[in-house]
């Protein structure tokens, strides 16, 4: 169905064959993952392109050309979580984890992900009790907060502008630290 400027709106409850199916196992899972903000897949052969929920896409959106789709199909098999951005249909600050999808003869299908909102990273991580005063942040490689137990307005902010001791003290490329201060 078209929309505005170039837009249209993505219909996959009215499509049939594999697409009907991806976007129904898609909505079940969301059903069962609320805190899900969007599942997708981008198809390598046609660049097609299926979403939950369904939405409106620029009518020449081609995933293969998403930063999110070549960083998955550069490394294939492994789930890997995009750097934090902003979702501008959405107005939310966005993760994505996205992974390929390999046929049987491990032939490129194509790319699939799931989008959590950066709201909830947050309400997670405000559940971990570490110690008394002890606190988590979820951060990028190149410090870029992305969630803050303790301080949810440092979020998507850099942690040298808040904290350039901490900055400092995190060695680069470690995937998780544990750091004691006064």
């Amino acid at each position: 169905a078209e929309s505005e400027e170039g837009r249209i709106l993505m219909k996959p409850s009215d499509s049939e064959g594999a697409e009907l199916e991806i976007y129904n196992l898609y909505s079940e899972f969301a059903k069962a993952h609320p805190d899900a903000a969007f599942l997708y897949m981008g198809i390598e052969e046609t660049g097609g392109y299926v979403q939950w929920p369904e939405t409106e896409a620029y009518d020449k959106y081609d995933p293969r050309e998403r930063p999110w789709y070549r960083r998955a199909i550069g490394e294939p098999g492994v789930p890997v979580r995009t750097k934090a951005y902003h979702g501008g249909a959405t107005d939310v600050t966005i993760v994505s984890t996205v992974i390929t999808v390999e046929d049987n003869d491990g032939r490129l299908i194509g790319v699939q992900g799931v989008d959590m909102a950066l709201d909830f990273l947050t309400s997670l991580a405000k559940q971990a009790h570490l110690g008394r005063t002890g606190f988590l942040i979820i951060a990028e490689e190149d410090g870029t907060v992305i969630a803050h137990s303790k301080f949810p307005q440092f979020n998507f902010k850099p942690m040298k502008e808040f904290n350039p001791e901490l900055a400092e003290a995190l060695p680069v490329g470690e995937k998780m630290i544990e750091v004691a201060m006064d």
